[in-house]
């Protein structure tokens, strides 16, 4: 009878967890929906802010117009190097042995130029965003990077008149200060065994 009882209970008691997790699933669920929602209402009128912005839109256009200025630096110097290195064929009589060897000898040195750091960079990038969505990808950060464009947006004139930077850089510098920051913090908790 005692058997009965408590199997009677048990099962009644499973019943409420499930019961109860579902709820807790479901509520879970609607409350990151809600958050989720705020953060995308909060991106799309940051986007609107900036894009009324001057001074920011400005910043934008000078940013990747630096970038463009940077790659077509490189892309000039990598082709000057190569030349100049291809200049050693010049000793050489035959014409088109000479000629194959003097493009073949600016494409590998411009290769080795403007290939190297590009995949340095893709590497990079790859290995943080990897990194990035593991560790610290959630709520907090893009509240961060919304909560930081829209101060930089909202007092650009002000930040420029103090320090001469771009906006973008700055937001830029802005998130890999608190990524780094972040990965110290969890690293400490990792290290105290709180995951």
């Amino acid at each position: 009878m005692f058997n009965k009882y408590k199997v009677t209970l048990e099962k009644e008691h499973k019943a409420r967890i499930k019961k109860s997790d579902a709820k807790y699933k479901a509520m879970i669920a609607a409350i990151q929906s809600e958050l989720w929602s705020t953060v995308l209402y909060a991106v799309i009128i940051t986007l609107f802010m900036a894009a009324k912005s001057e001074h920011f839109t400005e910043n934008l256009t000078s940013f990747f117009i630096g970038i463009a200025k940077v790659i077509k630096l490189l892309l000039i110097n990598a082709l000057s190097a190569g030349v100049w290195c291809a200049g050693v064929t010049d000793g050489i009589e035959v014409y088109v042995l000479q000629q194959i060897l003097h493009y073949m000898i600016i494409v590998i040195i411009m290769t080795l130029i403007c290939g190297v750091p590009g995949l340095i960079i893709y590497f990079a990038g790859k290995k943080y965003i990897k990194w990035y969505k593991e560790e610290i990808a959630d709520h907090i950060s893009m509240w961060v990077a919304v909560i930081a464009l829209a101060i930089t947006i909202f007092f650009a004139e002000e930040i420029t008149s103090i320090i001469s930077i771009n906006l973008i850089w700055l937001n830029i510098i802005v998130h890999l200060i608190y990524s780094a920051g972040r990965a110290y913090v969890r690293g400490c908790k990792r290290n105290r065994g709180y995951y």
